[in-house]
């Protein structure tokens, strides 16, 4: 089985990716992954039909249902498994997971109109509930945790969103978060990066993330001003009181 790619995510999510083109995960991680009982993962496949292979390196057309095999799994050694491809994958999110599968829906048909416009793309857009899936911190619900407000309130008031967290902004995009979630009385009735468009927040989610990372380590203002100067070059779009 040296043609294939065995993986496990930090939320126990097991994948087999065959370089000829299919993708797997295992019949026990689907179920802790989405935190369903393995007893219903199971009564769903045994609806379906489940073929023993022993060679994954067979043409992946051949296999229409869920497969029974044998993988590596490096340091546990071989083990024997039932994979559930992709596509059945897919299927099942939109019962388990509705937001998930509408994200990668939207972004599997974005790829579809792109290649009848005959346009050729490697990738397909970025995906903003695979922070979740990976185990990473989502920089969307990490910026607005108590534990990290309390730290940049502290800091610099409510102005660090916008010296910091939404400095990227083109005067475009910041006009319509003013204009569709405007301030009454200093206070937003919605998070600004509700009213982002999803290109946008794509964008910004990366550098998010290496900023939420900052803010946590840092001890204090100065620290984090000098750690984030010696990243970004430094940022002067606001003045803020007591700089």
């Amino acid at each position: 089985m040296t043609d294939l790619n065995y993986s496990k995510t930090p939320s126990g999510l097991e994948v087999v990716i065959i370089p000829s083109g299919a993708a797997y995960c295992t019949q026990s991680s689907y179920g802790r992954w989405l935190s369903i009982d393995r007893s219903t993962i199971v009564k769903r496949c045994l609806k379906l039909e489940i073929v023993t292979v022993t060679d994954l390196r067979e043409p992946v057309n051949l296999f229409t249902g869920l497969i029974k095999t044998t993988i590596n799994a490096g340091s546990t050694g071989d083990k024997e498994v039932v994979l559930i491809p992709a596509k059945i994958v897919f299927r099942w999110l939109a019962k388990d997971d509705p937001e998930l599968f509408d994200e990668i829906g939207d972004a599997g048909a974005t790829q579809l109109l792109y290649t009848l416009a005959g346009y050729q793309i490697k990738t397909i857009a970025p995906i903003e509930h695979k922070s979740r899936i990976t185990d990473l911190p989502c920089p969307w619900k990490r910026l607005y945790e108590k534990s990290f407000c309390d730290r940049v309130f502290g800091w610099f008031g409510a102005d660090f969103y916008w010296k910091y967290a939404y400095c990227d902004l083109t005067a475009e995009e910041e006009a319509k978060v003013n204009r569709l979630n405007p301030p009454v009385k200093g206070v937003r009735g919605h998070k600004i990066h509700q009213y982002l468009e999803p290109d946008t927040r794509s964008r910004l989610a990366p550098y998010l993330s290496v900023l939420a990372g900052m803010v946590d380590t840092a001890h204090s203002r100065k620290d984090f001003e000098e750690g984030y100067t010696r990243h970004f070059g430094g940022n002067d779009q606001l003045s803020l009181p007591g700089l």
